[in-house]
């Protein structure tokens, strides 16, 4: 059986400049929806495939910070 894709999800306002989207591709982020409200646009919803959880950083001695 074949693996399912798990997704995370965010949402940006609809009035970012070129430079900010850019970055959210460079970082895996798609767009996948847009909301409106009244008929006007203004939150885009992004997703991209769910990160692997990092360990939080210890102490040395099995402790996070």
């Amino acid at each position: 059986m074949a693996d399912i894709t798990q997704w995370e999800y965010k949402t940006v306002p609809y009035s970012l400049e070129d430079e900010d989207l850019n970055k959210l591709g460079q970082e895996g982020w798609e767009l996948a929806a847009s909301k409106e409200s009244n008929g006007n646009t203004y939150k885009m919803v992004m997703k991209r495939p769910k990160q692997p959880q990092r360990p939080a950083p210890s102490d040395g001695y099995g402790y996070g910070r």
